[in-house]
């Protein structure tokens, strides 16, 4: 069975922006029938969106198990075979209890990425390490996380973290078992197999983007309207609108901003590579 363990839905939500993915949990479903056999939802610190996509499991031939992206104190840990809510804020040893109290698996996801994200170290005290993350375009943050886990001992996997349906497919893991425990069980025994290890382009991850701002755009206009004083909110309001304005494709403006953080991002993968 091929599988998708790291993916979101617009449940989950942004520190900064209020919709932190786009795609609805149906859309998820059903564009996992084309790339894939099962998935995990595991959006930040909820599971509603997984209680949700369960319901279109059958209508559209695909696995559908719950799972959560917990925000512990050190950083993200992705929870699979959960039935509840496991509360964000504590620190890793606490989360990790928490999951294995109601059978789960913890995976120390994206745990060296460079917006320090993850458990970094710390990752020793999850069950598995996410050495692949489709997100991590620097490509240093997942040569770091496959070299700790190699140095650990520690089973590894990969995970798309896919918040938009045309983002699955990159990161997956492949076992035998069809049901939730002999996944889990040979995810834990570091028995799955990494099938797809591709970086998202670019040019997705802008689209994916933009369209996260456009989602958001009355909250965060009413946040900048609430929180910001002049001339800061005259300017952030300026900028939300032409970032957001055109209904198709990139802004000029907008894509021109995001190819200067991107690239940013990929010298210093290259850059730490050669230090």
């Amino acid at each position: 069975m091929i599988l998708e363990l790291h993916t979101h839905t617009d449940h989950s939500r942004g520190k900064k922006i209020y919709y932190d993915a786009i795609s609805r949990p149906e859309d998820m479903v059903k564009a996992t029938k084309k790339v894939a056999d099962g998935i995990f939802i595991t959006d930040h610190d909820k599971i509603s969106g997984a209680i949700e996509a369960q319901k279109y499991a059958k209508k559209y031939g695909v696995n559908v198990f719950l799972g959560e992206e917990i925000s512990c104190s050190s950083g993200d840990i992705v929870a699979l075979g959960i039935q509840e809510l496991i509360k964000p804020g504590m620190d890793v040893e606490d989360t990790m209890d928490a999951i294995h109290a109601q059978g789960g698996v913890g995976i120390a996801a994206h745990p060296f990425d460079i917006r320090r994200a993850g458990t970094g170290a710390e990752c020793v005290k999850c069950d598995v390490v996410e050495i692949f993350n489709a997100m991590n375009l620097d490509r240093h943050s997942n040569n770091k996380a496959k070299k700790f886990a190699r140095d650990n001992n520690m089973p590894v996997v990969a995970g798309s973290d896919a918040h938009w349906t045309e983002m699955l497919g990159y990161g997956q893991i492949e076992v035998k078992s069809n049901d939730l425990d002999g996944i889990l069980k040979e995810i834990k025994k570091g028995q799955a197999k990494i099938v797809k290890n591709d970086y998202i382009p670019i040019n997705t991850i802008m689209n994916m983007s933009l369209g996260k701002l456009r989602k958001s755009y009355d909250p965060t206009m009413e946040y900048i309207h609430k929180n910001y004083g002049f001339p800061k909110k005259q300017i952030a309001r300026s900028l939300l609108s032409i970032v957001t304005k055109e209904k198709r494709g990139l802004g000029g403006f907008y894509k021109f901003l995001a190819l200067v953080a991107f690239g940013s991002v990929i010298l210093y993968g290259q850059a730490r590579r050669i230090v």
